[in-house]
């Protein structure tokens, strides 16, 4: 059987490190990423939590692989479905919640 790690493909650390993460901006505002391709390789990307937890909650969200799309998920929790959704798919996704730090960043 393969672990968590390995069931997580690359496509979908892809999607949530951009979802979680911005570029820089410099001191008028401005995104520096928009001034060349050369300086965007070379900017580095703020995150808003730490990339091992991202990692995690990457390999977390694989459990709700079996919903269409996030949209089915949310109707799930909404509807309180425990067809599709028992107490520890629930647990589990409470612990994807940002915490206190993370949501004052």
């Amino acid at each position: 059987e393969r672990s968590h790690e390995e069931k997580i493909n690359h496509s979908e650390f892809s999607e949530l490190e951009s979802l979680f993460s911005s570029n820089p901006v410099n001191k008028n505002g401005l995104n520096k990423s928009k001034s060349s391709f050369k300086s965007r390789a070379k900017n580095q990307q703020v995150t808003f939590i730490d990339p091992r937890r991202a990692y995690n909650i990457a390999i977390s969200l694989a459990q709700f692989r079996t919903f269409e799309n996030y949209d089915r998920l949310c109707e799930a929790v909404v509807s309180m479905d425990r067809s599709k959704l028992d107490l520890e798919k629930l647990s589990n996704m409470h612990q994807l919640l940002p915490t206190r730090a993370e949501l004052n960043r």
